[in-house]
């Protein structure tokens, strides 16, 4: 016999009872949980806020948002990055310069490491070794210092490309950070038509 309470399936055998007292004694053969499934994340796709801190933000229950907090999500991660300098998820970014002074600071942050390409006097493609640059990084800032002379480099506006990997995961991006997201998500959710024209009073 099955038996369902509170969400609970018990899948019964060997029941009796005495129905002048009431009394049921059951041996059970085995327990199954029918209740609904927990809340689970989508495979994480790198964004700092995952889609149920979106949704704990905006109070909502359930899935009918989730297509609106998901771009809510990601529009407000890009803003964040827009407006501080950094990266805020993972991923591969190449950068161009002009010449050589100008990778001693790289517009871009935290960075975990580069590759160094760049046109050679023969119009060639060449690999700068990592012998010969050391790469500094805090959260904040990074650049490249050149141990060796620079090389010659070839013709063309902007002859070096840096393959820079950069980015925080979303367990190592700053607690500000993550509640300034969180805060835009929530502006942003409860306010869709909202639009603050002129500087920002303060």
């Amino acid at each position: 016999a099955n038996i369902v309470l509170a969400g609970i399936t018990l899948d019964a055998t060997g029941a009796h009872g005495d129905m002048a007292t009431g009394s049921l004694s059951v041996t059970l053969e085995a327990v199954t949980l029918a209740a609904a499934a927990t809340l689970t994340d989508p495979v994480s796709d790198g964004e700092p806020i995952s889609l149920i801190e979106a949704r704990g933000q905006c109070h909502v229950d359930g899935e009918e948002h989730d297509a609106t907090l998901d771009h809510l999500r990601k529009a407000a991660r890009s803003f964040v990055e827009a407006y501080t300098g950094l990266t805020l998820r993972p991923r591969t970014i190449p950068l161009r310069f002009a010449a050589w002074a100008d990778v001693a600071r790289l517009p871009v942050a935290p960075i975990s490491g580069v590759a160094i390409h760049y046109t050679d006097n023969t119009d060639g493609t060449a690999t700068l070794d990592p012998a010969d640059y050391d790469l500094f990084v805090n959260v904040y800032e990074s650049g490249i210092d050149l141990l060796t002379p620079a090389p010659t480099l070839g013709k063309g506006r902007a002859p070096i490309t840096v393959q820079v990997s950069a980015g925080f995961t979303p367990s190592t991006v700053p607690l500000h950070v993550k509640q300034a997201i969180l805060l835009l998500i929530g502006q942003w959710f409860d306010n869709p038509s909202a639009i603050v024209n002129g500087p920002a009073a303060g």
